[in-house]
């Protein structure tokens, strides 16, 4: 975060460079509200759930994303 200089806002009018421990906080509280989004994204985290099926077990993901496109073209 610090070498991007990717800042949050935090509520305030002044964003700031995460720690890592705020980092944390968010990343565990994505997983969580996953549960019941499926796919939930903020800050650069992206956490999706991924329910147990056909004998396959509950897992979790979360990604940082830099950076995505897609093949879709809004006019």
């Amino acid at each position: 975060m610090t070498a991007l200089d990717w800042k949050w806002g935090g509520g305030t009018s002044e964003k700031v460079v995460p720690t890592i421990a705020a980092l944390k906080k968010s990343a565990r509280r994505l997983l969580i509200d996953s549960v019941t989004s499926k796919v939930i994204s903020s800050g650069g985290f992206t956490a999706k759930y991924h329910p147990a099926f056909d004998g396959e077990d509950e897992y979790f993901e979360l990604l940082f994303i830099l950076e995505e496109a897609d093949s879709c073209f809004d006019d």
